[in-house]
């Protein structure tokens, strides 16, 4: 079950939302929201989700889309707080990000087989990417270039 509160004064819009922010009662918010939000960016709106207590998928795209509005949400609880940091941190580089880590991924292994360490992989593509930097064909970039796609 959803509740929502909506309050309006001169200087701000609060909307205030207590239970859970799952499929069914988003719908319901969707509408609301199409009905009573202001898009002016003469004041601030805030969305208080200190009082949810679960989000599912389309909360979260829901979020998204309040958040791409301008919308700023307020959460306390380390749940909501972390599904909030990952709405605002996606799509920020998220590719790039992924690319560089995997390329340090695979330069820490291409070291640890260089140097005699064994390596255990329960995955095909990992064993393989492990094969090819243990091999002396090719040169050792491609291997870590090789070795990072795998990842990905």
């Amino acid at each position: 079950m959803l509740k929502i509160c909506f309050s309006e004064t001169p200087s701000e819009e609060r909307w205030t939302l207590h239970g859970r922010l799952t499929a069914p009662w988003v719908r319901v918010l969707r509408a609301y929201w199409k009905k009573n939000h202001r898009n002016g960016k003469q004041r601030p709106c805030i969305v208080d989700l200190n009082e949810i207590t679960s989000i599912d998928k389309s909360g979260e795209h829901f979020l998204l889309l309040l958040i791409r509005e301008g919308a700023q949400c307020i959460a306390t609880g380390v749940y909501i707080k972390h599904v909030l940091e990952q709405l605002t941190t996606k799509g920020k580089g998220s590719v790039l990000k992924r690319l560089a880590g995997f390329f340090l991924a695979a330069v820490i292994a291409a070291f640890a087989v260089r140097f005699g360490a064994q390596c255990i992989a329960t995955g095909v593509y990992i064993k393989h990417g492990l094969e090819q930097l243990t091999k002396g064909i090719g040169s050792v970039l491609n291997r870590l270039t090789g070795f990072s796609l795998l990842l990905w």
